[in-house]
């Protein structure tokens, strides 16, 4: 998670000036019907990918968004 790995560096670039950080996201859901919610986010791919695999060999349905633009409220 974000803050969690030593080894990566504390600056992030930002995906619009003022905006959130780039980053990884994992989401899960606990029925096809229901809306997908955060897990956890991630600045590395491998570690984001480790957690969604971990997530699906335990039976949980989890996805990974990368998170570059924040979206707009309409």
């Amino acid at each position: 998670m974000l803050g969690a790995d030593h080894n990566t560096p504390s600056a992030v670039a930002v995906s619009t000036a003022g905006g959130p950080a780039r980053h990884l996201r994992v989401q899960v859901q606990d029925t096809p019907r229901e809306a997908w919610r955060c897990y956890g986010t991630f600045r590395r791919l491998d570690l984001a990918c480790e957690c969604v695999e971990s997530l699906n060999s335990a039976g949980v349905r989890a996805r990974l968004v990368r998170f570059s633009i924040a979206p707009v409220a309409g």
